[in-house]
């Protein structure tokens, strides 16, 4: 889409930036910029009511319409929805951006946005429309309806765009196989709990899943993509069993109950620790390409300064819908209502901003993924399909 209000105004043509990341890619963008040292999935998704802006006390800043302050003189690190500031004759001065709307009407202009015109009596939706066609296109593979939504979803259910996107993914998961990947084949880069997901979900039905970059321990490229492919796949196998049966009308917006909440811990982080460029760069691909709207938010704790330019790099390719999905904590994050507002602290381990003691253990979760792995292949041999256990 071209620059919309509240974008910077001073963005460079695609032909000298490259072309601008569309659809998942600006969600993913997010998460791998975080995890590389440098951004997550997702287009529309539940109701978003964006960023808050916190100060120490973790009060959100600013009453007045429009009014956002500046991140070098705040007490609150940065935030995903923050303008920017273009240096010009005059010094810093911030580009134009709308008056923030009220909780009410931001949710009012995201459904008029997202729904449309409501179709004639009778009428079938583009959405639908959309879905039957691709549903069509690969009826030799009997995807889930759900899958088919998320791919065009990505893509604006634009099916021309959506129809290499999923054959990417077939082609993908027949040279990966993600359900073959077991625990035992790369249980050394869950050693420092880097990457790993929970059993519990946020109060909006979501799974989730913890990163954390500054407890980087190896260096293999192969055997850290395979982490994250396992992570993600065990954290939507504890979603419940998409159906087979077919949708007469597609939901213009991904559910939260298929969605994941993603929790970045920052503590520690260096660029010395940060991954290569081609693994970020691996990273971003599957997730943008492969788990298409999974994202339903990410939750940024404790940002090092350092990641202040790293954030401004990619700020401006990343659609604002998918701003409103990011939130920063600062470094009191664990004062701030906002992990009130998503979880019982209780069941999050105090380093995450809960109450718990339940940090990270390595043989527990071990064998709870050994049991997960040992219950896929009984499924895979024709037995019933495999539940997730207990929780981490």
């Amino acid at each position: 889409p071209g620059i919309g209000q509240g974008e910077r105004k001073d963005r460079p043509d695609r032909e000298a930036t490259g072309k601008r990341l569309g659809g998942s890619e600006r969600e993913v963008g997010a998460m791998l910029c975080c995890c590389s040292g440098g951004r997550v999935d997702d287009a529309d998704g539940d109701e978003h009511l964006g960023s808050k802006i916190l100060a120490k006390d973790g009060r959100e800043n600013g009453t007045q319409a429009g009014e956002r302050r500046y991140s070098a003189d705040s007490d609150v690190f940065f935030d995903a929805e923050e303008d920017f500031y273009i240096d010009g004759a005059g010094g810093k001065d911030p580009v134009t951006a709308p008056a923030r709307l009220s909780v009410g009407s931001v949710a009012s202009v995201a459904t008029t946005v997202s729904s449309g015109p409501p179709p004639r009596p009778g009428e079938k939706t583009k959405e639908t429309l959309a879905l039957e066609k691709i549903r069509a296109a690969f009826a030799e593979y009997d995807l889930p309806d759900q899958t088919y939504c998320r791919y065009l979803r990505a893509r604006h259910w634009d099916v021309n765009k959506a129809t290499p996107l999923i054959q990417n993914y077939l082609d993908w998961r027949a040279e990966m196989k993600p359900e073959s990947i077991k625990w035992t084949d790369i249980a050394e880069e869950f050693e420092t709990g880097k990457v790993f997901r929970l059993g519990l979900m946020d109060f909006k039905k979501r799974h989730v899943v913890i990163l954390r970059p500054g407890m980087q321990n190896t260096k293999n490229h192969i055997q850290q993509m395979k982490q994250l492919v396992y992570t993600m796949e065990s954290a939507i196998a504890m979603k419940p069993k998409e159906s087979r049966d077919r949708m007469e009308v597609a939901p213009v917006r991904t559910p939260a109950y298929e969605q994941l909440i993603v929790l970045l811990d920052f503590t520690g982080y260096t660029l010395r620790n940060a991954p290569p460029f081609k693994t970020s760069l691996e990273t971003l691909k599957i997730l943008q390409d492969y788990y298409c709207e999974r994202l339903g938010e990410a939750l940024l704790l404790n940002p090092p300064g350092v990641f202040r330019f790293l954030w401004k790099l990619i700020r401006p390719f990343i659609d604002k819908r998918t701003l409103k999905k990011i939130n920063f904590l600062p470094r009191n994050f664990k004062e701030c209502d906002l992990l009130k507002e998503r979880f019982e602290l209780n069941e999050l381990d105090a380093s995450l901003g809960g109450t718990g003691n339940l940090p990270f253990d390595f043989k527990k979760y071990g064998e709870l993924m050994m049991g997960e792995d040992a219950e896929r292949e009984r499924a895979m041999a024709g037995k019933a399909a495999p539940e997730p256990q207990g929780r981490q």
